[in-house]
């Protein structure tokens, strides 16, 4: 498995790009400044003809990796509420519904502790 690591530095804190399998799977994490413990997956794609083979579920875990590596504490990530299959997917995944998170009609917030 190939694994490209992009980190960048923003005002706001930093990013990174997790992109694997040529290009067959990515996810973009967000370490903020003003929230040190947490990691935001602000994306995760995985292009159609690569899916159910993995390739998100080890998004994931090096997601989870790095993050840990930046001492945060929480995974938190957005799932739409009317995609059922995706909020399962997350559920199996170990993420929990952040139910004190109300600001948002079309969107879960979902958290993993690390």
């Amino acid at each position: 498995m190939e694994i490209t690591i992009h980190n960048n530095k923003w005002y706001w804190g930093n990013s990174q790009y997790i992109i694997i399998d040529n290009g067959c799977g990515m996810i973009t994490t967000q370490y903020l400044d003003d929230e040190p413990n947490i990691c935001w997956i602000s994306t995760l794609s995985v292009v159609e003809y690569k899916r159910k083979q993995g390739i998100g579920t080890r998004l994931i875990k090096l997601a989870r990796m790095c993050a840990k590596d930046n001492d945060c504490t929480t995974l938190m990530l957005r799932a739409e509420k009317n995609v059922e299959w995706l909020i399962n997917w997350y559920k199996k995944l170990g993420f929990v519904i952040d139910e004190s998170y109300k600001d948002d009609d079309h969107y879960f917030q979902m958290i993993k502790k690390i």
